[in-house]
């Protein structure tokens, strides 16, 4: 179920919103991050991911994400974490808070993504990079896909 627009700008105004993010992966430790072309973390590298649906369980909605923003099928592995992060902005033009519930998740060939039009694209990586924002650095630490590298 969607929120009318208007409602929703009052929403993420006055209270966190629960998001699923998605760190997916494939079999050879490449993981997809996408380049975000709205706020927040406008023009930064980013896993998938958004709001959660009313009536969707957390692993449905990290199913659901992986389709809709990158039109792939994943299958979800595990709970990574929860996470506070803090916006300066939003797409609605105001501070946000969102709790991101992450996940873990695998798909046969990332190099088959198609991101929608909340993206400017998405590279595959298999090691950390010193430009990638600390949320991002904890989600993959957390993740321990790449442990030892």
């Amino acid at each position: 179920m969607y929120v009318e627009e208007e409602l929703y700008k009052k929403f993420v105004d006055l209270m966190p919103i629960a998001c699923i993010d998605v760190l997916i992966h494939d079999d050879d430790g490449n993981i997809l991050l996408v380049k975000r072309n709205q706020e927040p973390a406008k023009d930064k590298w980013w896993i998938i991911g958004g709001r959660l649906l009313k009536e969707e369980t957390m692993p449905e909605g990290a199913v659901r994400k992986a389709k809709e923003e990158v039109m792939l099928d994943v299958e979800v592995e595990k709970l990574i974490g929860v996470y506070d992060e803090f916006f300066d902005t939003s797409i609605q033009g105001f501070p946000t808070h969102t709790v991101c519930i992450a996940f873990l998740a695998r798909a046969e060939n990332l190099l088959m993504a198609d991101v929608d039009y909340t993206c400017d694209g998405f590279k595959l990586v298999n090691s950390i990079d010193d430009s990638f924002d600390p949320y991002l650095l904890r989600v993959i630490n957390d993740s321990g896909i790449w442990r030892g590298k």
